[in-house]
């Protein structure tokens, strides 16, 4: 199947590769992308094998917040998914003499062919990557590492044996990870000879299984789905977990009472099940911008990942809460407070720094980093502010920084919130927090 897109090509410069920008469905996405993922896979104890993916994987707890902001259809989210082409043979653009295009994508059909296929396929990307590659024998103790794990554990030749990852793992882009990027584009020739010894050694054992082998999707932890991204006509360079939360939006749509519902009248119009989830991905899937630069070359993906990761400057915690909180008049806030709220922004926190930063009244007034530029230097962190401001708040949290084991905001609450005067004697012990805590409260 080809897939057909309007774009808009642009050349930053004579000498660099032209960026071709469009909208698709992120069904349509998933179709022809591939996510290349840095991990470790298998079930080596002595030498894991790790692949040579740029990608972090996928942290599902940030994969379903974006869902959940997702399903709403008037959030939107601008960042356009960074891609580059994979396989230029499966792309093409047709020019119109101006900065508009026609771009083609033609994904290969994988589902009909073999796991020795694929790793047949990624091989000679590797080979294409680096030629002298191509006269590099099988390595003998790879080679006993995949018969061992697959001698050991014939359920592994159909369960991908990758390794887990917490969901509480903290996936920030870290100093750490930025410079692990780094170090990732100028360590590449020395992991690439090692996974292509990982793949030829897998090649060699399902070519000794022979037949027994074609039915297979999976060995030593390389699962079909591992591989495909790595053979897709384009690679994702940023914006895996929004394209994931939107794929996981669209399946709980599918699943909801209001999908399950369309899909009835749907097939009792006369469609077939597999044709009405069709075009209920079609009606409601999330069209999502795309920055195709358009360049295979490996190390150039590598570069545009280290440079989204490591260049890019984030938008402080200061300067995101000063804006939500003083750029709105309270009218104005309120139809997208829920909304904010939704998407994690700690908008109560927010305005009660806000204002605590401003209000002339207060003891914190121009004191506390906005982050604004004009700043006091030495300023009270914004989110040092927001902790106080949420220990007051909740009471909860109060523990001196050498005596942690004794929570005093807890010890007030229970002690003396009720005969504070300052809340209805009618309030239970839950209601009465909530009065408190409320943005308008005590």
């Amino acid at each position: 199947m080809t897939y057909h897109y309007k774009a808009e090509l642009i050349r930053q410069t004579p000498s660099s590769a032209p960026i071709v920008l469009f909208a698709a469905p992120a069904s349509e996405i998933n179709e022809w992308v591939g996510i290349p993922q840095r991990r470790r896979v298998g079930d080596f104890t002595d030498d894991a094998v790790e692949s040579v993916g740029f990608q972090r994987e996928d942290r599902p707890a940030r994969v379903a917040e974006i869902a959940r902001f997702m399903s709403n259809p008037q959030n939107v989210i601008q960042n356009p998914l960074l891609g580059a082409i994979q396989v230029l043979n499966e792309i093409e653009i047709t020019e119109d003499g101006t900065e508009y295009c026609e771009l083609r994508i033609t994904p290969r059909d994988h589902t009909q062919r073999t796991l020795l296929e694929l790793l047949r396929e990624v091989s000679e990307s590797l080979v294409k990557r680096m030629p002298v590659l191509g006269q590099r024998a099988v390595q003998q103790d790879r080679l006993f590492q995949v018969r061992s794990a697959v001698t050991e554990s014939a359920s592994d030749l159909n369960t991908p044996a990758e390794s887990a990852v917490s969901e509480n793992e903290d996936f920030g882009a870290s100093e750490d990870e930025a410079q692990d990027a780094a170090v990732a584009l100028f360590d590449e020739e020395t992991q690439v000879i090692d996974f292509f010894d990982q793949v030829n050694a897998r090649v060699t054992v399902l070519e000794e299984i022979g037949d027994a082998g074609t039915e297979v999707n999976s060995i030593a932890g390389f699962s079909r789905d591992f591989l495909e991204s790595m053979i897709k006509p384009v690679v994702l360079v940023d914006g895996q977990h929004r394209l994931r939360g939107a794929l996981e939006a669209m399946d709980e749509f599918l699943g909801s009472p209001i999908g399950q519902e369309r899909s009835a009248q749907l097939i009792d119009q006369g469609s077939e099940p597999e044709e009405a989830e069709r075009q209920l991905r079609h009606e409601h899937d999330r069209q999502l911008p795309v920055s195709l630069l358009y360049s295979d070359n490996p190390a150039e993906h590598v570069f545009q990942f280290v440079v989204v990761n490591q260049k890019a400057t984030p938008m402080s915690s200061a300067l995101l809460g000063t804006i939500v909180s003083t750029s709105l008049s309270k009218d104005e806030l309120e139809p997208i407070a829920e909304r904010l709220r939704d998407a994690g922004i700690e908008l109560e926190d927010s305005r009660a720094v806000a204002y605590l930063t401003r209000s002339p009244d207060s003891p914190f007034r121009n004191l506390v980093s906005t982050g604004v530029r004009g700043d006091r230097p030495g300023a009270l962190q914004w989110s040092v502010l927001r902790k106080l401001v949420n220990i007051v708040r909740n009471l909860q949290d109060g523990a001196l920084f050498h005596m942690q084991n004794i929570d005093y905001a807890r010890m007030w609450r229970n002690k003396y919130l009720a005969s504070t005067g300052l809340l209805s004697a009618d309030l239970d012990s839950d209601e009465r927090l909530a009065a408190w805590a409320a943005a308008d409260g005590p």
